[in-house]
């Protein structure tokens, strides 16, 4: 007998998945905010390639910006990527943002302009390319969702991966979209999963009424076959027996012999 079992990962509630978004951007807010109040920059917690002064940068770089429009245009993506990473995957959410982190900024180290690299960016599009991708993949509705909503909402962010204008830091764009996609990849058997089929085989229930029996996420079966069900009792019947008497032969007849 072939079962058809339908399941789908259940995902996390959104309220949980506010807070570690929320204080990244309360983190880079006050990095900022220090920077205006003592007058300085710290420029020198970036990322500067090739050299080790610029390796502490790969963890610290995300919470440094330039400027007002620097840190305005990373506050809302970050939150809201961030959130949607968070609530999709409860389970790898740090995993997924650590090495977004790592990643991201290690390949800047090793191949990008010998610059200070500053800024959120890279980990924002590590996490646009890990959603994107993942929703591909899975083909479910929530994550295509997502997906859809990061292009159209930043879609001006594909062309940052190019080098158009000196001042952006497009090494980090593109390496981070690469470690998103990766990731996605490496994680693709993680998180809310698309609707999948799967087929149990029962012998010896060929006579079953009904060929289709449901197993629940374990594989336990949820209705019995009929050939483990107990015997149903019949109605009681009444049997008929007949008695057959021959009739005797009636002696004052004569025998008539021609």
């Amino acid at each position: 007998m072939k079962v058809r079992h339908v399941h789908e990962a259940p995902v996390n509630s959104w309220k949980k998945s506010i807070w570690f978004p929320a204080l990244v951007v309360l983190l880079m807010w006050a990095v900022f905010l220090v920077e205006n109040g003592l007058g300085t920059s710290f420029y020198y917690l970036g990322v500067y390639p090739r050299k080790l002064r610029g390796l502490l940068g790969i963890l610290t770089a995300p919470f440094v910006h330039a400027d007002d429009e620097h840190i305005w245009g990373n506050t809302l993506p970050i939150f809201i990527l961030g959130w949607a990473i968070f609530y999709h995957y409860k389970e790898i959410a740090f995993k997924i943002v650590l090495l977004s982190t790592l990643i991201t900024g290690f390949w800047v180290w090793v191949a990008a302009r010998p610059n200070w690299h500053i800024g959120a960016s890279g980990v924002i599009y590590a996490f646009a390319g890990f959603l994107f991708t993942s929703g591909v993949i899975r083909k479910n509705k929530y994550l295509m969702g997502i997906s859809l909503g990061v292009v159209f909402l930043y879609g001006h962010l594909i062309w940052n991966v190019l080098p158009l204008k000196e001042e952006v830091s497009w090494e980090s764009h593109l390496f981070g979209a690469f470690a998103g996609i990766l990731l996605a990849f490496f994680y693709r058997k993680e998180g809310i999963q698309r609707k999948t089929e799967k087929w149990v085989e029962e012998e010896n229930d060929l006579d079953d009424d009904n060929p289709y029996w449901m197993v629940d996420e374990k594989g336990r079966r949820l209705y019995t076959p009929l050939s483990e069900r107990p015997e149903k009792k019949t109605s009681e019947t009444t049997t008929i027996h007949y008695t057959y008497i021959p009739k005797k032969p009636d002696s004052s007849k004569k025998n008539n012999l021609g």
